[in-house]
This record gives structure tokens, sequence and C-alpha cells, in this order.
């Protein structure tokens, strides 16, 4: 990565287990746990609000890393303006599930489809095509 991107750090929660390279940042322990979840308009506005402020981020950080740094980093705007996927996600709300919820169970469902689907079609894609 180029200089400016090790002065940006942003705060979150881990969607689901992956690999990390670069430097750590601590977000401190109080502001993490379960969240109490809202009404279902609630809920689907919290998640297009975090959705358009990941992409926003990514983007930005993208922009600044450039080379392979940035393929890896438009690739996960590219997870967030799947609407297929997304759509998966505001259907799990309309059932109920906190948004938080919503993402991490759709996120957890495509890294156990993920290993199969490129085993059966020889190459890997996010939606598991050639």
């Amino acid at each position: 990565m180029q200089g400016g991107a090790a002065a940006l750090a942003y705060r979150g929660r881990t969607a689901s287990i992956g690999f990390a390279h670069g430097p750590f940042v601590r977000v401190d322990a109080d502001t993490g746990g379960e969240r109490v979840a809202g009404s279902l308009v609630e809920e689907a506005l919290a998640l297009r609000k975090a959705i358009d402020t990941a992409s926003g981020q990514i983007a930005e950080l993208a922009a600044i890393a450039g080379g392979e740094a940035a393929q890896i980093l438009e690739f996960q705007v590219a997870l967030l303006e799947d609407e297929d996927f997304i759509e998966e996600i505001f259907a799990a709300i309309g059932e109920g599930d906190a948004a938080d919820v919503a993402w991490r169970s759709a996120l957890d469902a495509q890294a156990r489809l993920r290993p199969r689907r490129a085993r059966l079609s020889g190459t890997f894609s996010w939606r598991g095509r050639r």
C-alpha cells in the first residue's frame, strides 16, 4: 500500500473469519457486543446506511492503495453492490433478524458455499461463475 493508506483506520466488526494483513488497530471492548434491534424499517435503514458507508470507505482506501491491494478492495465493493446477495439480507430482516445478524448469516452461508463452487467450476469468483 502507498503512504496515505496506513493513516486510515476504520472501526467495525468482522463479518466472517478471514485473513488480515497490515497494521493492527485495537477497538475497545466496550464498543462490541450485541446491538439492540429496532423495527423492520430501522433495521433496513441501518443496513443500507452501513452498506453505503462501507462502500465509500473501501472505495477511498482502494484509490489510495492502488495496485493489487486496490483490486482486492474493489472485490469488497462488488460484494456490497451485489443486489442478489443484499436482497437475501433484506429478506432476513423482513423475517425479523437484526441487520447485523442477517449480514453475518448471509456471509457465513456464502463462505460455506464458495469452496464447493470453486471445486465444481475449477475457478473462483464471487458468484461461482467462470
